[in-house]
């Protein structure tokens, strides 16, 4: 049936690729990566709910869902920051919350933790340790010192290759940097949200 193949939405579009074979393709990878760095745990950085969903398909991953949300505003500025259209911007951070949303209520029985960026910035000790230990770990101090590690990501916030910041520190910057009409586009659209995500 056309429920056993997922369509690539980047490269080859048009290209069915068996969800067996995609599974397949990823748990090498996550045993590699273990094996490798004889770690027990890996943290995919992952921000697709619809791969999250793939992958919970595995009978050989245990996946915690670690769900991370940032002020809607602060992401939109972020956007603007790279040529990002203000309507677009918001959209699409409404439809990727929505759809974690939908997956959290479909996956009880997954473990999973809400995270707010903000409470990673001001405590990222607290945080870290409350995602560990649904991981089964325990936090130590040396892991805030990411910048002292060895870093193998293939993408990310472009901030993660300047060696000489060492501390963490929250962006602000949205409260003065938005302009009045993305503001406005924002609240039309996504305030509701943001309101949702801050109690």
């Amino acid at each position: 049936g056309s429920n056993q193949y997922l369509y690539k939405s980047r490269q080859n579009r048009g290209e069915q690729v068996k969800i067996d074979n995609y599974l397949k393709l990823n748990e090498q990878v996550y045993r590699n990566i273990l094996n490798y760095s004889k770690s027990q745990v890996v943290f995919d950085s992952s921000k697709t709910a619809d791969r999250a969903e793939l992958l919970l398909k595995s009978p050989n991953l245990n996946i915690i869902l670690v769900h991370l949300i940032r002020d809607g505003r602060g992401v939109l500025w972020s956007n603007k920051r790279k040529k990002g259209q203000t309507f677009l911007s918001t959209l699409r951070w409404i439809s990727a919350n929505l759809k974690v949303e939908i997956m959290k209520r479909r996956r009880k029985d997954t473990p999973q933790i809400f995270i707010r960026y903000e409470d990673l910035v001001k405590n990222p000790e607290k945080e870290l340790s409350n995602i560990l230990k649904l991981a089964g770990l325990s936090y130590e101090p040396s892991m805030i010192n990411f910048r002292g590690a060895v870093q193998h990501q293939l993408a990310g916030n472009r901030l993660r290759k300047q060696q000489n910041r060492r501390e963490i520190r929250q962006d602000l910057s949205w409260r003065t940097e938005l302009k009045w009409f993305d503001l406005l586009i924002f609240n039309i659209f996504g305030l509701w949200l943001n309101k949702f995500y801050q109690k």
